[in-house]
């Protein structure tokens, strides 16, 4: 068990409904005690592209103790469900999420997908069956934090992104992933990510598109395309000509700001929603790293 100096700790059991369920835990902690035991993740650098290292573990939720107050009792996974822990960090803090993810869904949405257009493929990826409650439980889960931290509403969609970002990227081949798949692996590309980010947001509430970058040839055998998520603003920091903000979740960006290799590129806005806006008085940059 990690020692720590002082510990706040707030629980949320949310009773589950079907595909998936969501426990929330938030520990507020005051000078951690540092542990040092290297395992190996995946980094991705500041253009969205990945490279391997060691680099020493320094998680403040490691904690496997059954015994400690940390401990969240009750829920327990249903027949056929699985349970998938992300450990993420917003504004110095440490949160987790568990999702009891149907493993069944995937026979429920089958593998056939198809469009004649960008627009329409990506539009039955984004289409949640009525069986599948992920996007919906996730949106429970930062409606409830929002609430315990005292969150305004800029700042729910800066704590998603946050969330989003941290979600390991591994640059995948084929065809994109649905947001529950993406949520069960613990894993995918810029456009898996996207989806997540997207379809959240879009169950919040949120005016959000999705963005695609055209493929273009980077050299005679390498050939990329790029997907990431805008939200509409009154304020600013604006995307283009648009009256959207730019939301990257393929690696740790600012709020606003596109990756070197994205500025000036042509784009298309293949989906979008009305919605709410995101108008901060002051940008929350998202700088630390994770």
């Amino acid at each position: 068990m990690k020692p720590f100096t002082t510990a706040l700790v707030f629980s949320i059991i949310i009773a589950f409904l079907g595909g998936l369920t969501i426990r929330l835990v938030v520990f507020a902690k005051d000078k951690p005690a540092k542990k040092q035991s290297a395992y190996k993740i995946v980094k991705v650098d500041r253009d969205g592209y990945r490279e391997d290292e060691i680099r020493p573990e320094d998680s403040l939720l490691s904690n496997n103790d059954s015994d400690s107050s940390q401990e969240i009792f009750g829920a327990k996974p249903k027949p056929g469900e699985v349970v998938k822990k992300y450990n993420w960090t917003y504004q110095d803090k440490n949160y987790v999420l568990e999702a009891y993810i149907n493993k069944d869904l995937q026979q429920i949405y089958g593998d056939s997908v198809s469009g004649a257009s960008e627009e329409i493929f990506y539009r039955q990826i984004a289409q949640i069956d009525k069986a599948d409650e992920s996007i919906k439980r996730l949106a429970v889960y930062f409606n409830g934090l929002a609430k315990i931290e005292g969150w305004s509403s800029e700042q729910k969609v800066e704590a998603i992104i946050s969330w989003l970002q941290q979600i390991k990227y591994v640059t995948l081949e084929g065809p994109p992933k649905r947001p529950f798949k993406t949520l069960l692996d613990g894993y995918g590309d810029c456009d898996d990510k996207s989806l997540v980010g997207y379809c959240l947001l879009r169950e919040l509430g949120y005016g959000v598109g999705l963005i695609s970058f055209p493929m273009h040839v980077a050299d005679k055998d390498t050939v990329f395309g790029h997907m990431a998520i805008a939200i509409n603003t009154q304020s600013g920091p604006f995307f283009d000509n648009t009256n959207m903000c730019y939301l990257e979740v393929s690696g740790q960006y600012p709020i606003g700001e596109e990756p070197d290799k994205q500025k000036g590129e042509n784009f298309q806005i293949i989906l979008r929603t009305t919605g709410k806006s995101y108008n901060p008085t002051t940008i929350n940059a998202l700088t630390q790293k994770s």
